[in-house]
């Protein structure tokens, strides 16, 4: 009997509220960015960000050999980019923000095949529902049985005026032996396509060869995957295009799913070339895939067993409320959109806070190259990102929320589990304690917001914000430390002091944050309140003590790593919540020890990170 295996993983997620907490009621209500409001504050936020566990924020160079970031001076920065989409995630946690597709959330179709499955198993329904889709049929080829796809057609993919289009072939594709007595002369290898010319009896295919001969046809052989335990790769001949037919259009959904699900699979694919798989990217270049029509849209690929589409993309999944505001014609604007800006149905309104890179303070120290794989965790398991026994073929499906990577004690990066070269990833992060500085600019807020926006840069005692690359195996566990609060004074700005008495700074720097986030606090949950909602703090919700027990807890351990490849075919139920895992530890911590040894025992755990 196989031994099953609970589900981990490095990340967990902040569910999704229910509820939005909307600021302004309309645009107009929004601070003009051309007044000068003496109301509303403005000014400049001085932080620093220093780093618990090595960090490495990639400088794009080198996707294999990846160094930290240096702005155009050459010194070691973090981008203000990279803080403001730091800040702005957490806001959205923090602000009961409205999720907007393909904004907040990538809204697509996950791929999958399934042709294995077991009857008694939770995945047989997704099975059942890949064959039908797919038209499997069983035949007897050479006195063997096999499943034929008999849904799926041949065509050859292009790219026309940034659009992809399917262009069919003239007949369809043929499968060829490898033993085919004109097979051997291409050799084996892993995937690729090769121009030929063929002669065929309708049925099967009689010659092939690399040059024209007579009466023959061009056409293109395509190897698929690669060899596998001394399998030879599938062989197909494409005859050429259909010039008379009516070309087919591929939905954008249909080719940023694609897009999604080729990138996700970028790891796996290195031992090919994963620019094999990758889209057309000339007018004119033409590439022979698999391809299927069905329910309004076009799956596609380059194996005859092709990875298709689940029923519903993510956005199926978000909570209801959040699915009434995007089909109402308002601009739903919460505290995010509000602070930050948006653009979105022919309206636009620009950011009121600015980012400043942060730069290095003192000498760094750049660690010696660390190998390992970057898994990323990919929304194709849903066990780890749907909620309950749920998958995303059902339309009451339940994303889990805002995926967070669980804090760790120390870092410690997953080394390649082979020696190809072609895997992995070589990082070389700055030192733990490297130290950055810089300024975040506001101009206009209302004392709640600006209290938000300091709650999200400095989070509670305790807690630490994640940053860059590795964070599953502990890298990039930064403090942030608010050193200085400045304010304007515009009234001040034109008399004799000009902007040296503009400037006005707190007489107790702690007091004043403080101030500030109680400020949005009382706002916050007094507007919570009127939706008919039992809370009376904003601590006091589900949603947000989650996210600050992951931002405070350091954890170690299997249960917060990836589950080894082995471990997915018997993993039963699924991811633990954060509430589930944040309560279970809250009940052993009350529980009271009764020998020596446990109260001991106790000090240790209580005292240890001090």
């Amino acid at each position: 009997m196989e031994r099953t295996t609970q589900v981990h993983a490095p990340y967990n997620f902040v569910p999704f509220s229910n509820k939005v907490l909307v600021r302004y009621e309309s645009p107009e209500q929004l601070p003009p960015h051309d007044v000068l409001d003496t109301s509303l504050k403005s000014g400049e936020i001085h932080i620093t960000m220093c780093a618990e566990t090595p960090v490495l924020v990639a400088d794009g160079k080198d996707s294999r050999k990846v160094h930290f970031f240096r702005g155009a001076d050459g010194t070691y920065q973090i981008p203000g980019s990279s803080v403001r989409g730091l800040i702005r995630q957490t806001m959205q946690i923090l602000g009961f923000g409205h999720i907007r597709a393909k904004e907040d959330l990538e809204d697509y179709q996950i791929y999958f095949r399934d042709m294995a499955s077991s009857r008694d198993s939770a995945a047989n329904a997704l099975k059942q529902y890949y064959h039908t889709v797919m038209g499997m049929k069983s035949e007897r080829i050479n006195g063997k049985s096999r499943m034929i796809p008999q849904a799926v057609q041949s065509g050859y993919l292009y790219r026309k005026n940034g659009k992809y289009f399917i262009c069919p072939t003239v007949s369809p594709v043929f499968r060829v032996s490898r033993k085919h007595v004109d097979a051997a002369q291409f050799g084996e290898g892993h995937a690729r396509t090769i121009n030929v010319f063929y002669r065929d009896n309708g049925q099967q295919v009689q010659t092939i060869s690399k040059t024209y001969q007579e009466k023959t046809k061009p056409g293109v052989l395509l190897f698929t995957g690669r060899p596998v335990s001394k399998v030879p790769n599938g062989l197909y001949l494409f005859p050429e295009r259909d010039q008379d037919a009516v070309p087919i259009s591929v939905p954008e959904i249909d080719v940023l799913s694609y897009l999604e699900d080729w990138e996700s699979r970028r790891n796996t694919l290195k031992v090919y070339d994963p620019q094999f798989w990758a889209l057309p990217k000339k007018d004119g270049e033409y590439k022979p895939v698999f391809y299927i029509c069905h329910d309004q849209h076009v799956y596609f690929g380059m194996s005859r067993m092709l990875r298709i589409g689940y029923r519903y993309s993510l956005s199926q999944g978000l909570p209801k409320s959040h699915c009434r505001m995007a089909q109402s014609d308002a601009i739903i604007l919460d505290y995010p959109h509000a602070i930050f800006g948006y653009t979105e149905k022919n309206a636009a309104y620009r950011s009121r806070v600015d980012f400043g890179a942060l730069h290095l303070q003192g000498v760094a120290k750049e660690l010696t190259g660390i190998q390992t794989v970057l898994g990323e965790p990919k929304p194709s398991f849903y066990p780890g990102y749907v909620q309950g026994a749920k998958n995303y073929n059902e339309d009451d499906f339940q994303l889990r929320g805002y995926k967070l990577y669980w804090l760790k004690k120390t870092a410690k990066a997953a080394e390649p589990s082979n020696q190809n070269e072609n895997v992995g990833t070589i990082m070389y992060p700055l030192d733990q304690g490297s130290t950055f500085g810089g300024v975040i600019r506001y101009r206009n807020l209302t004392p709640d917001e600006l209290g938000l926006l300091l709650w999200c840069i400095r989070l509670d005692e305790g807690c630490y914000h994640s940053l860059g690359m590795g964070k599953p195996y502990g890298y990039g566990r930064m403090k942030v430390t608010i050193d200085r609060l400045v304010e304007w004074d515009y009234n001040m700005m034109y008399t004799v002091t000009g902007l040296t008495g503009a400037m006005t700074e707190p007489k107790c720097l702690d007091d004043a944050v403080e101030t500030y986030i109680r400020t949005y606090h009382n706002y916050a949950a007094a507007s919570l309140r009127k939706k008919q909602s039992k809370q009376s703090s904003l601590r006091d919700y589900d949603e947000i003590r989650d996210f600050l027990y992951l931002r405070s807890e350091l954890c170690e351990g299997e249960k917060v790593e990836y589950m080894p490849l082995t471990a997915f075919k018997n993993c039963r139920g699924s991811l633990p919540t954060v509430k589930e895992i944040r309560i279970e530890q809250e009940q052993k911590q009350q529980q009271k020890p009764t020998t020596k040894e446990e109260w001991m025992a106790a000090l240790l755990e209580k005292y240890k990170r001090h």
